[in-house]
């Protein structure tokens, strides 16, 4: 069962906060551009020695950004981005202060443009968002604001912005050396969303040599950090006055911040408010608390399957998708929190409610119980391409691959590749390499389709351009045969040397054998 409740929250998606004098930063030095300041109500502008309301402080950020304060127009870009109980969320304001902020050179205020570009404000089509959004990103990374920086690595290895950037690797790896510089500058200074990035680029060899030790270090110190300060005091606040939503909110946050071995007693703090949340019908919490309690990991001081199959049944009950979802996954697995009882019959019906809430996951596993059949449930193949087929219109390019793979292979359900490949062009159409390579494998050996060897090296090349070893693979081979190109040996070798990089082993023993 996919653990969903764990949210990985990246400092990407958080603006960073506007201090800057609005000429770059001194060379050699970070600024903490973390989500720290220029909250509404927090008190950030003051006039003498008196804490301004949040309609003072916009009032009086509004003079001194008018007046061309560049720090003043950043802070209000930020407030008005984000929005407030007491200022209303308007991303057209935030970021015309942000871009007449970004214009003075205030490189918190040129990554604030971005993120709002980014998400899809200011222009007319997601494309010009995205070149504009890359122009503010590349000049916050200039002058070394690590957050756009690795924003910036994000976009050039991420294929749905392929129309306004260039896949570019050695562009990539540079942006995530230079973010994490900065981050560890950060981190070293005590910034707990830093350490985190910190984390994250360790944990994954973005920019520096991954290094579990360091990943873990610094995920240990960020964690120290948040749990004394990165409470957000707007919502505990909301919760100690009884909003069941602000409860749960605040559960998850301990929950996550809590989720190692030095913090435990994060699990203890998320129990209680989601016990409180839950108790006032929050079906979230509720779903939370069931996998709190089923948990044999570090919460397992706290496991209780009876409780836990108590607070699922609740949950889903109220209709929360994933708690639907768990409750199917319980039956079918034979889980002790259902006392152990595997029963199909009992698996469809949380499936079927969580399948009508549009869940395209819950229709494969529909599939796969009646293609399989058993425990009280007939085998069915109708039935099982029935909800392949539902879940694959539901428009999930992995999904529409993953539907296709099963009428391909012809184990599931009955072998059809005329409707393999209308799943898999689906899937292409959406940018799916896996799709792509498998539409060159039909055309390539004429599987529900006239044989045809152009079309099989359009779409290698294809999945090949996203990096997919297996096409590049294939694409060696036809060059390697001549079939539908002229015999080139070394373009074979080529491709296979960059299929054989990512691993492929049958590149690598062409390799060996013939070159």
């Amino acid at each position: 069962m996919r653990k969903v409740l764990i949210i990985a929250v990246l400092a990407i998606f958080a603006l960073g906060a506007c201090h800057g004098k609005g000429d770059g930063q001194e060379k050699g030095k970070v600024k903490d551009n973390s989500p720290v300041t220029a909250k509404a109500g927090e008190g950030n502008v003051t006039q003498g020695s008196v804490k301004m309301n949040a309609e003072q402080q916009v009032e009086e950020l509004t003079k001194q950004a008018e007046k061309g304060n560049a720090e003043a127009q950043c802070k209000l870009g930020k407030l008005y981005f984000e929005g407030s109980d007491e200022i209303e969320r308007d991303r057209d304001k935030a970021l015309y202060w942000y871009v007449k902020s970004a214009e003075q050179g205030n490189a918190e205020a040129q990554y604030g443009a971005g993120e709002t570009y980014l998400n899809g404000h200011g222009a007319r089509t997601f494309n010009e968002c995205y070149e504009k959004a890359v122009y503010w990103y590349e000049k916050a990374s200039e002058q070394g604001n690590p957050y756009a920086q690795f924003r910036l690595a994000f976009m050039y290895g991420e294929p749905m912005y392929r129309r306004v950037l260039e896949k570019d690797t050695e562009k990539q790896k540079y942006w995530y050396g230079k973010a994490a510089e900065g981050f560890k500058q950060l981190a070293e200074q005590g910034n707990a969303e830093a350490q985190s990035m910190l984390a994250i680029l360790y944990g994954g060899g973005l920019g520096v040599e991954e290094d579990d030790e360091k990943s873990k270090y610094w995920k240990a110190k960020s964690i120290e950090q948040q749990l004394e300060q990165g409470i957000d005091e707007k919502l505990k606040k909301q919760a100690e006055q009884g909003n069941a939503e602000a409860q749960c909110e605040l559960g998850e946050f301990y929950y996550n911040v809590g989720s190692n071995d030095i913090h435990r007693a994060g699990v203890e703090k998320a129990k209680y408010w989601w016990d409180k949340a839950a108790e006032q019908g929050n079906a979230r919490a509720g779903y939370n608390l069931g996998y709190l309690y089923s948990d044999d990991g570090y919460a397992s001081d706290v496991q209780d399957y009876k409780k836990a199959g108590y607070w699922y049944k609740k949950s889903a009950e109220q209709g929360y998708l994933d708690a639907q979802k768990a409750m199917g996954y319980l039956y079918c697995s034979g889980s002790a929190v259902v006392d152990g009882e595997e029963d199909y019959a009992k698996a469809i019906y949380w499936y079927e409610k969580a399948a009508k809430q549009g869940d395209a996951e819950a229709c494969i596993t529909l599939g796969d119980i009646y293609s399989q059949g058993g425990q009280g449930v007939k085998q069915d193949y109708v039935k099982a391409e029935s909800w392949y087929d539902k879940a694959a219109e539901l428009g999930d390019a992995d999904i529409q691959y993953e539907v296709g793979d099963l009428y391909y292979a012809g184990e599931k359900i009955e072998q059809d590749y005329a409707k393999a490949k209308a799943w898999y062009e689906k899937a292409a159409e959406q940018g799916n390499s896996d799709a792509q390579y498998s539409l060159g494998i039909l055309y390539a050996d004429g599987k529900g389709v006239k044989q045809d060897y152009a079309k099989a090296k359009s779409w290698y090349e294809k999945a090949a351009e996203q990096e997919n070893s297996n096409a590049q693979y294939e694409l060696g081979m036809l060059y390697y045969d001549g079939n539908g190109v002229e015999e080139d040996y070394e373009k074979a070798k080529n491709w296979f040397f960059k299929s054989s990089k990512q691993g492929n082993e049958d590149a690598k023993k062409m390799l060996r054998e013939n070159f």
